[in-house]
């Protein structure tokens, strides 16, 4: 049963993906009615989604409600058209009545947007039915498209702004009416039409269709033969290639289970070809494309919404993540090398997939969209038209390129691709706005932060159990919907603490994305194993003890904000080698392994060689830097000592 229980949550995850979606999900997914008049009617309104939003990004938005409102529509008009038992007869008239009522809707939103926004506090009859309707068929489409935890939670947010008045003690909340609740769900600015659905019908929406077009082009078989080129001679090659293209590919694809069913085809085989045992080779693939969640420049649908909360701009979100991505990068890359050293792995000669006129012209292709996306972003411009333009100059490139030249077909099929790649991404954010909403109209938010306030625990002891909150949250949700819960519920609770805001969030965002990894749920790492053939269990366990050191990331930051790159370039400099140093030294206590053996004493000091690495202060780095170089000297010459006595 458990096994079956994980083959469900996969597969949602597969169907699904949070920024940009993969080369096969242009192919209908199984239980999707493929083959029918329906499957091209939904074609058509994914085509159509992409269309408004290339020339609202070219000549504007409208009013911010109607534009989230008309986003909201076309994408829950796509998912009731498209979605369907292939296996059994299709429900024409369920799927009927339900279409119709989203068209019906979708016109009166249409003609009366105005009037609906003004009597927030007044709804008429036919405001509360559609309100109530609107919000049963996200719910539904979250079910569906996210998954069931992410339904049961909005749907336990509602109850408790219905039942919340029964509740004793500071938790309770006011008796609100109904016709109240569905009006700040539906009228109003904060919930179906807030900031999380304007999130996804803004910044995220382009960068999903930048994705699909880049994908469509060639970028993954690019990116893989970059990593094959970097790694092909050298110790753990084939894993070392598979964190270098997972990385690579986290920079377009903000999701998981994505980047390891891309890069996971290609490289878990050589890993295991090389030496690598099953288990670890689907870990190293399940780790590396975790860490494209918060690899820039695009991290997700929930960087953007970060940006949101935090009013802060996006390209200084992605500068923020740069150091703590790298850093989590490195502890992967240590680990991989350390376990080839210790396996006494020999390097592994690897093909290449594209001829070098092939290389040529696709590399091109990225490298134009990606140039153009990083130089508007610094120039200051917003997210949204950095993404349009890069997607504009990467197609350019494409139209006039003589290997496999873009046709309009092929154009379509790519805006297809990021149209229905949209479905968990926006149904994800418009049910996140519906807790976003219950939990303001409740004041639950504020409830929690006086709760803590109350209990007055040790900064320490507040981090960790915000850390396991986000963890526990993305068991079953998707990483945006487990970091807005996360940053509605803690971050005001965290920066009670004193602990600046920029910090606290990247904290949350950088544990909902752990999730992925951390079993008994890890999502990856059964997308991994699947591909590497193994037990899940085991590759979620040994994809645990490879990201270890990374765990160490967030709470150095929340303290040093220095490798978030806020303050002076010395002070900057100096952190980011003191971590990477503790990353260094916590990877050798993990594989016990370095030129030889390390001994359980000499893994004891470098535990508090960490430990004085990652605080603060010039004296304790100092004491970690002579403790790591005492025990990796100690250790060389503990191994050059044992080769020349069995020369």
């Amino acid at each position: 049963m458990m096994l079956k229980r994980k083959d469900k949550l996969l597969q949602k995850e597969l169907e699904s993906t949070d920024v940009g979606p993969s080369s096969t999900e242009t192919a209908p997914a199984k239980n999707w009615v493929q083959d029918t008049p329906l499957w091209r009617v939904g074609t058509a309104i994914a085509i159509a989604l992409g269309v408004y939003h290339f020339a609202t990004s070219f000549v504007g938005i409208p009013q911010a409600w109607l534009h989230r409102a008309i986003h909201m529509m076309l994408v829950l008009l796509l998912a009731y058209i498209s979605f369907g038992k292939v296996k059994k007869p299709i429900r024409y008239l369920e799927k009927g009545i339900t279409v119709g009522f989203l068209c019906l809707a979708f016109v009166y939103i249409l003609v009366y947007y105005n009037d609906i926004q003004l009597r927030a506090a007044f709804p008429t009859t036919l405001d509360l039915v559609i309100g109530t309707g609107l919000v049963a068929l996200v719910i539904v489409a979250c079910w569906r498209y996210v998954g069931p935890a992410m339904a049961w939670v909005i749907i336990a947010f509602c109850l408790y702004a219905v039942l919340g008045f029964l509740l004793p003690g500071r938790l309770k909340a006011p008796q609100l009416t109904f016709p109240y609740m569905i009006s700040y769900l539906f009228n109003s600015n904060f919930a179906l039409m807030g900031s999380t659905t304007g999130v996804a019908a803004t910044s995220v929406v382009m960068f999903v269709f930048f994705g699909a077009l880049l994908d469509k082009s060639g970028a993954m078989k690019v990116f893989s033969d970059i990593s094959i080129m970097a790694t092909r001679r050298i110790t753990g090659g084939p894993a070392k290639a598979s964190v270098i293209a997972c990385a690579l590919v986290g920079m377009i694809q903000g999701n998981s289970i994505t980047n390891v069913a891309t890069t996971g085809t290609f490289a878990i085989p050589l890993m295991k070809r090389a030496g690598y045992s099953k288990e670890f080779a689907g870990a190293v693939e399940a780790t590396a494309a975790t860490g494209g969640m918060i690899m820039p420049p695009v991290m997700g649908a929930a960087a953007f919404l970060m940006a949101e909360y935090t009013s802060t701009p996006y390209s200084k979100i992605i500068v923020y993540a740069i150091v703590p991505a790298l850093l989590y990068y490195l502890g992967v890359f240590l680990a991989v090398h350390l376990r080839a050293l210790r396996w006494d792995l020999k390097p592994v000669e690897l093909e290449l997939s594209l001829s070098k006129k092939e290389m040529l012209w696709q590399g091109l292709t990225c490298l134009a969209g990606f140039l153009t996306l990083i130089v508007m972003l610094v120039a200051g411009f917003s997210a949204t038209r950095s993404a349009l333009f890069a997607t504009l100059a990467l197609t350019l490139v494409w139209v006039i390129r003589p290997v496999d030249r873009l046709t309009l077909r092929g154009f379509l099929k790519a805006v297809e691709s990021g149209g229905r790649g949209m479905l968990s991404v926006s149904t994800a954010c418009v049910g996140a706005g519906i807790v976003v909403g219950c939990i303001g109209m409740t004041g639950l938010g504020i409830k929690i932060s006086v709760l803590a306030s109350i209990v007055n625990a040790n900064v320490w002891a507040v981090l960790i159990m915000s850390m396991v909150v986000c963890i526990i949250l993305g068991m079953g949700l998707p990483v945006t919907a487990s970091y807005v819960l996360a940053a509605t519920t803690l971050s005001s609770v965290l920066t009670g603490y004193g602990l600046e805001l920029i910090p606290v969030h990247m904290f949350l965002l950088y544990f909902a994305t752990m999730s992925a990894i951390t079993p008994p749920v890890a999502l990856a790492s059964y997308a991994a194993a699947g591909i590497a053939d193994a037990s899940p269990n085991k590759v979620g366990w040994q994809g645990l003890v490879l990201v270890l050191p990374s765990f160490l990331v967030p709470f150095v930051f929340i303290f040093n904000q220095e490798l978030l790159l806020i303050g002076n370039g010395l002070d900057i400099i100096l952190a980011v080698l003191s971590a990477s140093a503790g990353i260094f030294a916590f990877s050798i206590i993990t594989e016990g392994w370095i030129f030889g053996k390390v001994p359980t004493p000499a893994r004891v000091l470098l535990g508090v060689a960490v430990v004085c690495l990652l605080m603060v202060g010039v004296a304790t780095d100092l004491i970690g830097y002579v403790i790591l170089a005492a025990v990796v000297l100690t250790n060389y010459m503990a191994a050059r000592k044992r080769k020349k006595e069995l020369a």
